[in-house]
């Protein structure tokens, strides 16, 4: 009997767990079709990432989830994982995963609100006490990699406790959502990182439209190039085809015929190669009218490419003669050892192929500098073996030899001189800032670089920095990031040789060169985006701005209007350029300067709701970014391009000019806007 009820008790346990298990699986269906019907393609990607992060487990535990999602603070992964895991059992099914999914993307607003409530209110007791509050913050400033003391802590804590009007010690759920409602663009932020943050978003493509319009946008941004290039690859097929039928009508076989054709464009090329870097020429040009048709803010990559083509051409001469050689009466040997032409051109192989290697930019990235200066300097080498390999080459690069030798000879004249260097200071983040007396001749515009060599760090090294001072200045000063080796070997020295004026530290410069930041005064409206150190150029450009506008100069040619973005990964790099921008937020007040200030490591998400409502509510209230102590409030994150061309354009549709110094990617996206809205586009490269 007893048997019988323990069997009837124990198939009523597996029905009850069977039901359970049944529930469970609907629910989670439930939620798929729910999910799938929003949106098919998120809930892969969600299902996928759940697998991943689950190793295949079936669940998530807790490390799991702080690797999975990045999450630098044990604490705020705690959190979250406590907030998830609804039965409490320390796993995350996928039926829990999904439904916190599910909250987020489909809940009300009201709903997502109160999940961002939960993860702050530690104890579950429906309140949030000031100090629950201050230990999420200071988490929170963790998970942003932001520098907030514990006085800041304290008034981001005050400030969210004032605009509740709290006077219990404690807010509640209302409360909460009140200092959301005032911070409408970190509710709204937060709204989409709540979903992003379990999911990376898809990057925002650019609005559709007209594709003729994006087009002749494009032909129009670049007609300066495109132009040069075209006209560059018709005079090398002109001048092949040339070579070609001339050997051709003379009898000659096609291996002739294609080694004569590839050195007449060889010749060609070897005359072009030099020229981009005379900078003298490529400063001087910048100036005047002929910078409409020769491309000289693409000048490098130009040079770049010409010496990819030299390359190719090279190659195909090579083996063209080898072919040649086969048909011939004597060995290959012999044509390559025992023959003038075949043993120059060996060695001018050799020796091409040496520099073109270390200037692949995927190798050059990877070498130390003073390799690549070394081989890069066989150049000299190269032309002299040259001149004996082709007799009429001469005729070809005789004058931008002489241009070439005639700058280096007055460049080592200007650079054997010596300036006193007045100052040494070590910012955070790396970065030493040089103040170098100015001497007598030395001319500067806004946006210029210039060649450095301190001899006490190397007695070769030659490096190129922007100057960040203004031409009316009379110091030159240039901020160096340690990025390198001779950058590296610079700010330790001066970490463990504090700089003291009584020293004597002296500099070698060679400059100013001019770069495309030098047309700002042509454009109406000149937007400035500035990616950490790239901000350099625009410096200068800032500091001449507001000196005209402080002593009310003229020289501001068409400009009407700048806005400057300046994005960082954290708070320390803004400490480059604070006091100019201070002063520049003190004393226009036209709003003829708009800034905008974004820091990469920090982020909109569930982790960090409270402390971006906070900020935002501590600049509205006292006027000034609790981060930057600027007026202008820094964004966290990276910047919409999208939106912030897009608002741009609302205001300004036509004359717009784009300065961008920063990364290739960066660089990229911006280039598209700019295609899309007709805005003109100038990247910094020297």
């Amino acid at each position: 009997m007893a048997n019988a009820r323990m069997s009837v008790e124990s198939d009523q346990l597996q029905i009850l767990e069977l039901k359970e298990r049944i529930n469970s699986l609907e629910t989670l269906l439930n939620r798929k079709i729910r999910l799938t019907s929003y949106n098919a393609d998120y809930l892969k990607a969600i299902q996928e990432k759940f697998l991943f992060l689950s190793k295949g487990k079936g669940y998530l535990n807790l490390e799991d989830l702080k690797q999975g999602f990045s999450l630098k603070s044990d604490f705020i992964a705690r959190q979250i994982f406590r907030v998830m895991d609804k039965d409490q059992d320390g796993l995350l099914g996928e039926d829990e995963f999904l439904g916190v999914v599910e909250e987020l993307l489909l809940g009300s607003e009201e709903s997502k609100l109160r999940f961002m409530f939960s993860l702050i209110d530690l104890n579950d007791d429906r309140l949030i006490s000031a100090s629950e509050l201050k230990r999420f913050l200071v988490e929170s400033a963790v998970e942003c990699g932001i520098d907030l003391n514990s006085e800041k802590i304290d008034l981001l804590v005050s400030t969210i406790f004032d605009e509740c009007k709290s006077y219990h010690g404690y807010i509640g759920f209302d409360c909460y959502c009140k200092v959301m409602s005032h911070s409408s663009e970190v509710l709204a932020k937060t709204r989409v990182a709540s979903t992003d943050w379990l999911m990376p978003p898809i990057k925002k493509s650019i609005m559709k439209g007209s594709w003729f319009k994006d087009f002749t946008n494009y032909l129009y941004n670049n007609r300066g190039i495109i132009t040069f290039i075209c006209v560059y690859s018709l005079a090398n097929i002109l001048l092949f085809l040339s070579a070609v039928n001339e050997y051709a009508s003379q009898g000659a076989n096609i291996y002739i015929q294609i080694a004569r054709g590839c050195g007449a464009c060889l010749n060609f090329n070897a005359m072009l190669i030099l020229l981009p870097m005379v900078r003298y020429l490529t400063t001087w040009i910048r100036g005047h009218w002929l910078n409409k048709f020769i491309p000289v803010n693409q000048s490098l990559s130009f040079h770049r490419i010409v010496g990819h083509w030299m390359m190719v051409l090279s190659i195909v001469h090579t083996f063209a003669h080898l072919g040649n050689y086969q048909v011939l009466p004597n060995s290959m040997t012999h044509y390559l050892t025992q023959t003038q032409a075949g043993l120059t051109g060996v060695l001018l192989l050799a020796v091409f192929f040496a520099m073109w290697i270390v200037a692949v930019k995927q190798i050059k990235r990877i070498i130390p500098f003073e390799t690549f200066y070394i081989v890069h300097t066989g150049y000299i080498l190269w032309f002299a073996i040259a001149l004996l390999h082709g007799p009429d080459l001469w005729a070809w690069v005789l004058v931008p030899i002489i241009l070439f030798i005639i700058e280096r000879v007055f460049r080592h004249l200007k650079g054997s001189k010596t300036l006193a260097i007045e100052n040494v200071e070590l910012l955070k983040s790396g970065v030493t800032k040089l103040t170098i007396r100015k001497e007598h001749g030395f001319n500067n515009h806004i946006g210029d670089y210039l060649f450095l060599k301190l001899p006490f760090i190397s007695q070769f090294d030659w490096h190129p920095f922007t100057i960040t001072s203004a031409p009316n200045e009379e110091h030159v000063t240039v901020h160096i990031r340690s990025v390198g080796n001779w950058s590296s070997r610079l700010y330790k020295y001066f970490k463990e040789h504090p700089f003291e004026p009584r020293d004597l530290y002296r500099a070698r410069v060679d400059g100013p060169f001019s770069t495309p930041s030098s047309e700002i005064y042509k454009a109406e409206t000149a937007v400035l985006v500035a990616n950490g150190i790239g901000v350099t150029p625009f410096a200068a450009v800032l500091k001449d701005l507001l000196h005209k506008q402080q002593n009310a100069e003229s020289g501001l040619g068409n400009l009407k209007k700048v806005y400057f973005v300046w994005i960082n990964r954290n708070q320390q790099a803004f400490e480059w350029f604070t006091q100019l921008l201070h002063e520049i937020e003190t004393f226009d007040k036209s709003g003829f300067i708009e800034s905008r200030f974004y820091m990469t490591a920090g982020k909109y998400d569930l982790s960090t709701s409270a402390l971006n409502a906070g900020l935002s509510l501590y600049h509205k209230n006292h006027g000034h970014d609790l981060v930057t102590s600027l007026a202008s409030q820094t964004t966290m994150g990276r910047p919409e391009w999208s939106d912030f061309f897009t608002e741009v354009y609302s205001h300004h549709d036509t004359n717009v000019d784009v300065f961008v110094c920063g990364n290739d990617s960066m660089a990229k996206d911006i280039n598209e806007q700019c295609i899309h809205y007709g805005f003109g586009f100038h990247k910094e490269v020297f």
